[in-house]
């Protein structure tokens, strides 16, 4: 039993001793580590690199001039071209540079380049064209050329063209799916009955004083079939001596055998009663104008001694199409 033991103690003492690095909180103790190689892979959920030294991480080899490099600052410097072989999702890209075009697209054999500069201006030297959609909240084009936007073809007559004031041109239809809201028309052309009762002048037309329910209509001239009308708005002035009224309603003409006539809903003027000058409006219900109507707005009167009522006009607002 003792040789045995000899024996152990013996063979103990030939096996060489090797030294082993062993990780002490997150440092490897009395050892730099000057290469990791790594047979396969490893799954990390997170590297963190502390040093001292300028450039705390390379990629490349001695042989070739590709290195990607990470200073201590975090800045990232690549020797040569970024290349992604297939998509990279970035909720935002800030290029900062004092390159003056920091970047370009294209290709030493041909001229199709897209540059912007360290100003942020963007050059094309040819076309710019989306091959599907594109969404731009807000678009700027600043340039000293007499039309910076053109649309169209050399092949066609139809274009868009906007110049540096502002100022657009249509060579073809302008077309709108909806309405441009809030026109406002101006009708001034009355119809009188009798022209002792309402008498034409350059103000309009005037009812004259002692008069009983004088009735005066005003066409509304001009508007386009699928013109939406939304308010009417009566301007005149009252002079009152004794006592007056002024009422309104507009109605639209319908072809029938014989015509009738049909009164707008709440198309009816709040009545005028009192002396001043006047501009009442009525929130009818809105009218769509369609064929074989014609719409008028019919004015009634009465005035006693000294009163006088004048008409300027109507402010029609409409939506066209």
């Amino acid at each position: 039993m003792k040789k045995l033991i000899i024996f152990l103690l013996a063979l103990i003492l030939t096996v060489p001793v090797y030294a082993q690095r062993k990780i002490v909180g997150n440092q490897l103790d009395n050892n730099t580590v000057t290469s990791v190689q790594l047979a396969d892979s490893i799954n990390l959920a997170e590297i963190v690199i502390l040093t001292t030294e300028d450039s705390c991480f390379i990629i490349g080899t001695a042989s070739d001039g590709v290195r990607v490099l990470i200073d201590t600052t975090g800045s990232i410097k690549i020797d040569n071209d970024l290349s992604v072989a297939d998509s990279i999702r970035c909720e935002e890209i800030n290029i900062k540079t004092v390159e003056a075009t920091p970047f370009n697209l294209g290709t030493a054999t041909d001229a199709t380049r897209a540059s912007i500069d360290s100003t942020g201006t963007s050059t094309f030297d040819n076309d710019l064209f989306v091959g599907d959609s594109a969404r731009i909240e807000e678009l700027y084009i600043l340039t000293t050329d007499a039309t910076p936007f053109s649309g169209g073809t050399a092949t066609d007559n139809t274009r868009a063209q906007v110049d540096t004031s502002g100022n657009a041109t249509f060579d073809g239809d302008m077309s709108y799916a909806g309405h441009k809201d809030g026109q406002v028309m101006l009708f001034n052309t009355f119809h009188c009955d009798d022209f002792t009762e309402w008498i034409p002048t350059i103000n309009g037309v005037n009812c004259p004083a002692s008069q009983t329910a004088v009735i005066c209509w005003l066409p509304l001239t001009g508007l386009k079939i699928g013109d939406e009308v939304t308010t009417y708005t009566v301007v005149g002035d009252a002079i009152e001596a004794a006592a007056l009224t002024l009422d309104a309603q507009i109605y639209s003409i319908n072809k029938a055998d014989p015509l009738t006539q049909t009164a707008i809903t709440n198309g009816a003027m709040t009545q005028v009663n009192a002396d001043g000058n006047f501009d009442v409006a009525v929130n009818c219900d809105n009218i769509t104008v369609v064929t074989d109507k014609q719409y008028v707005i019919q004015f009634t009167a009465t005035t006693g001694v000294g009163d006088a009522i004048n008409l300027m006009g109507v402010e029609l607002a409409i939506n066209r199409k």
